[in-house]
């Protein structure tokens, strides 16, 4: 009769310590599983940011691309001008033209 008890009340130990056991095992995975999502939300965060980094440094580079166009573009032309303007200067005051002579 008590034998018999103590193993019933043994075994009804042993099933909630395997119980408790199999409740930690859960919960460590779903630990696990939990930093693994936050691990993938970081690097998703981690990629976002580096794709948002690397358009702005792309959208830097091309503004100072075309800044630096510009500054060309404006340096030929004041050239052009200057240009223009020795050619013009040098024609403000051609030679008097001489009456044509008739023989």
């Amino acid at each position: 009769g008590m034998d018999a008890a103590r193993r019933a009340i043994e075994a009804r130990l042993a099933g909630a310590a395997a119980a408790e056991d199999q409740f930690d095992a859960l919960r460590g995975a779903a630990g696990a599983a939990t930093s693994r999502e936050a691990e993938l939300a970081a690097l998703r965060r981690a990629s976002l940011l580096g794709a948002a980094a690397q358009l702005r440094h792309a959208g830097e580079v091309e503004m100072a691309r075309a800044e630096t166009e510009q500054k060309e573009r404006h340096e030929r032309l004041e050239a052009m001008r200057r240009q223009f303007n020795l050619i013009a200067g040098s024609t403000a005051h051609p030679p008097p033209l001489r009456a044509p002579q008739f023989t």
